[in-house]
C-alpha cells in the first residue's frame, strides 16, 4: 500500500466515496488527496465508532476541509429500545450525534439464549466461547483466535521450559512470575485476562475449543469482540463483562461499547455492563427521548422558538433573540 501511495496513484472515477472515513491510516488517507485535484471526495463515517486510534488510525472527516457536511441520524436496524441505549452511551462522549431508532420495536433486558456475545477483549470472548460449550453449545469465535492460540502455546512453553518468544511474555522466566505480575504490577492489567483465562481453562482446553470451533453458519452463539464484529448485527446480543467503565473513562472505550450495543436489531442485554445498568435507572434526558422516538424541533432557551434551530447543526443564522419565552 505505501508503495502504490509514493506511486502518485490516480483513481479515475469522478466521484470517490470512502467508506469507515473516522478510521483511516495515513497512507490511505494521502491517496485520498491525491484524487482531490480531479475527483470529488465524500467521506462516510461516524466519528462515534472511531475505535482504531491504537493502530494510529485517525478521523479523516477532522482533518478535511470540508464544503458540505449532512448527519444520517434514523436507523432502520433497531427500535427506540436500543436507540435509547446507545444514546445514554452517546450522552457521556463529546460526540452530539443521537440516533432516531426507526425500525421494528426492540426490547433491551436478559436475553437467555443470544445469537452473539460481544466483548470488549479477546480473553473474554473466548471465554464466552468456552462457557458456551461447556454448558452444550456450539460457539463459533469471531477474530482473535490467532493471538489467543499464540498466547496459550507461550503460556505453556513458560510452564514447561522456562522461557519463550511471546513478546507478553519474553521477559518472565517462569508461569509463575506472569501471573504474580498480572495481579501486582500496575501494568500487569495488560495481560490479566489472558492470564486468568489459561489458569482458569488451561491450555490444552483452549487449544481443543479453537481448534474446533465451527462456522458461524452451524453455530448456535457467536462470540467476538466489538473491534471484530463492527459493521455486522445480529437479531439478539448480550454484552460481555469486560467492559469495565467509569466517568473517567477514555472516550475510546465508551466508542467502543457504543459499536457493540448497537449490532442488536431486536434485543440487546446489557446486564453485564454495570456502568450502562446505571444509566438505565436514570431518567432519560429530553433530548434522548426525543431521538429515540421521533425527531423533535430544537428550540432557543432563551424565547423558545423551534424555527430557529436545525437538528444536530445548531443556531441558524443570525437570530435576533426577544428573550422572552412562549
Amino acid at each position: 500500500l505505501k508503495m502504490f501511495e509514493r506511486a502518485n496513484p490516480r483513481i479515475e472515477p469522478d466521484v470517490i466515496l470512502n467508506d469507515e472515513s473516522q478510521d483511516v491510516s495515513g497512507v490511505w488517507w494521502s491517496v485520498l488527496e491525491q484524487q482531490k485535484a480531479h475527483a470529488q471526495l465524500i467521506l462516510v463515517g461516524d466519528a462515534a465508532q472511531e475505535v482504531y486510534g491504537f493502530l494510529g488510525a485517525s478521523n479523516s472527516m477532522q482533518r478535511a476541509n470540508i464544503d458540505t457536511r449532512t448527519t444520517l441520524t434514523t436507523s432502520f436496524r433497531f427500535g427506540p429500545q436500543v436507540a435509547d441505549v446507545a444514546n445514554r452511551i452517546l450522552a457521556a462522549t463529546p460526540h452530539e450525534l443521537r440516533l432516531i431508532g426507526a425500525g421494528p420495536a426492540s426490547t433491551v433486558g436478559p436475553v437467555a439464549e443470544p445469537d452473539a456475545i460481544l466483548c470488549r477483549t479477546n480473553a473474554a470472548a473466548v471465554e464466552a466461547a468456552l462457557d458456551a460449550q461447556k454448558a452444550g453449545k456450539r460457539p463459533a469465535l469471531v477474530g482473535g483466535a490467532k493471538d489467543v492460540l499464540a498466547f496459550a502455546r507461550a503460556a505453556r512453553d513458560l510452564q514447561e521450559k522456562g522461557s519463550t518468544f511471546h513478546p507478553d511474555l519474553a521477559c518472565f522466566d517462569s508461569w509463575g512470575e506472569a501471573v504474580d505480575y498480572s495481579a501486582n504490577d500496575p501494568s500487569g492489567g495488560d495481560i490479566a485476562l489472558m492470564v486468568k483465562l489459561v489458569n482458569r481453562y488451561g491450555v490444552q482446553v483452549i487449544e481443543n475449543a479453537l481448534s474446533r470451533s465451527p462456522s458461524e453458519e452451524n453455530a448456535d452463539v457467536v462470540c467476538g469482540t466489538a473491534h471484530a464484529v463492527k459493521g455486522r448485527e445480529w437479531h439478539s446480543v448480550q454484552l460481555g463483562p469486560d467492559f469495565t467503565l467509569s466517568e473517567e473513562s477514555d472516550v475510546s472505550e465508551f466508542r467502543l461499547l457504543y459499536v457493540a450495543a448497537t449490532r442488536a436489531k431486536a434485543e440487546l442485554d446489557v446486564s453485564s455492563v454495570g456502568w450502562l445498568q446505571k444509566q438505565l435507572q436514570k431518567p432519560a434526558q429530553p433530548e434522548l427521548v426525543a431521538a429515540g422516538a421521533a425527531p423533535s424541533p430544537r428550540v432557543c432557551p432563551s424565547c423558545g422558538r423551534s424555527d430557529v434551530y436545525r437538528e444536530h447543526t445548531g443556531l441558524i443564522g443570525a437570530h435576533q433573540c426577544s428573550g422572552a419565552r412562549a
